[in-house]
């Protein structure tokens, strides 16, 4: 059974892995960029730790999967600098009763509040996160400029901690002030297993 999979990489590395799912026998593939915002806490200080990363997502079965990550560690040494994660969802008719050692932490919010979740998560032991840049889909509530409608900007941001930390990083993002207003935002989490990191990671 195919589940559907996700690699958050750096950008300059996004041909070299697609090419490698694609030699696994990997299909359906969707790349779409965003920017990491993991890094050391001086770096964060300075405004200075977010990074480009390509999110790369794909249906794989559990070979293709096996084979993407084996593939990959045997060329580690032409891929060194490449520190990302990979995983695939645990969506087989949404079985709660199965446990995952990992769990994606997806927060939806209007634009310019993605770091204020980050900074929040981080304190409750997040490892670090991905922002991607979004837009709402379009409603009767959106606003009018001169007969132009103008979708409202969003920020998705994508965490992936290990799930005996996630309930305690999701109380703190739901806890920050803007979340006291209506309709300022979506929380949700998912299983994730098989999930392996790249690169080296302190």
């Amino acid at each position: 059974m195919e589940k559907l999979a996700v690699a958050i990489i750096p950008e300059q590395y996004t041909e070299s892995f697609v090419s490698n799912v694609c030699e696994c026998g990997a299909q359906k593939l969707i790349v779409f960029s965003g920017r990491g915002t993991a890094g050391p806490v001086l770096l964060q200080k300075l405004g200075l730790g977010a990074t480009e990363k390509s999110i790369i997502g794909f249906f794989a079965s559990s070979d293709v999967f096996s084979c993407i990550r084996s593939s990959w560690e045997k060329s580690e040494a032409q891929h060194k600098d490449c520190t990302g994660i990979v995983f695939s969802l645990l969506t087989e008719k949404l079985d709660m009763s199965k446990k995952s050692d990992h769990t994606l932490i997806c927060v939806i919010v209007k634009s310019g509040y993605g770091e204020a979740v980050m900074q929040a998560a981080r304190k409750a032991g997040a490892p670090g996160g991905t922002i991607i840049d979004a837009r709402g889909t379009g409603t009767e509530q959106d606003m009018n400029f001169f007969g132009i409608q103008i979708v409202p900007e969003k920020e998705a941001v994508l965490i992936v901690a290990e799930t005996k930390t996630a309930d305690a990083i999701t109380e703190a993002v739901k806890k920050l002030p803007h979340f006291g207003k209506p309709d300022s935002g979506i929380l949700c989490t998912f299983a994730a297993e098989s999930c392996f990191h790249l690169g080296t990671h302190n």
